[in-house]
């Protein structure tokens, strides 16, 4: 599992406000990277798989924690959603729609089936991301994954300035995800259907408002003014 040993700027993400109060931090592809570079240890596989997954599928955290071997359609590139986990047991879904099957690409399940020939948790009714500690009877708990292991990462790959009272968990990457799709001009509704939202107004609160073609335009118009890149009239 290599990864790019690309570093982002500092504290470079793009925080999205939600309806509540909490201001969500999206993290771009190269912040992504520099998380996994992170986790890319032996002794962090099952962390920077999990972080891989959400990252790809904008999978809650309480579906991806809850994912078995047999959830996962390797024939028809889909990861069926069949139950939550939340609070140490198994739930239903957050609501009927939510339980609609994500896409898996072929390059997401190359990596789950190298996570399968590690992990000893690996027969069909187990969990993909079993909890060693308990012997595999459960999956590790997302909350203390997040805090010990997701966090410290995105510190470290400077994405989250240390002192920095944001949260930032596993949510962040399925805020991240419909972000970079957003700014790449993916339509709102292929958006909604990937994370399973009900209404297009609560998957538009998921994306940051500046796409790529503002940008683009943006950079057209200063370049039809001549600025150079110190912000001084080229000659």
């Amino acid at each position: 599992m290599d990864c790019n040993p690309f570093r982002p700027p500092k504290f470079g993400g793009i925080r999205c406000k939600t309806q509540s109060d909490y201001e969500a931090l999206a993290v771009n592809p190269e912040q992504m990277i520099a998380i996994l570079g992170e986790l890319d240890k032996p002794g962090t596989r099952l962390e920077w798989m999990l972080a891989l997954v959400h990252a790809a599928t904008a999978l809650r955290p309480e579906e991806c924690f809850a994912l078995q071997w047999w959830d996962l359609g390797w024939a028809n590139n889909r990861i069926l959603i069949r139950r939550a986990w939340s609070k140490g047991k198994a739930t239903e879904g957050k609501n009927p729609g939510s339980m609609k099957p994500v896409p898996m690409h072929p390059a997401l399940a190359e990596y789950l089936n190298e996570w399968r020939n590690e992990t000893l948790y690996n027969k069909e009714s187990d969990w993909v991301f079993a909890s060693s500690r308990k012997k595999g009877r459960i999956p590790r708990s997302a909350s203390t994954c997040g805090k010990d292991y997701l966090r410290p990462a995105a510190v470290a790959a400077g994405v989250v300035a240390k002192d920095d009272p944001i949260r930032f968990g596993w949510h962040n990457l399925r805020h991240s995800l419909a972000t970079f799709f957003g700014s790449n001009e993916v339509q709102l509704s292929v958006i909604q259907g990937l994370l399973r939202h009900s209404k297009p107004t609560t998957t538009a609160r998921y994306i940051h408002p500046v796409n790529s073609k503002q940008i683009e335009a943006q950079g057209e118009y200063l370049e039809a003014i001549k600025l150079g890149k110190n912000g001084k009239e080229a000659d």
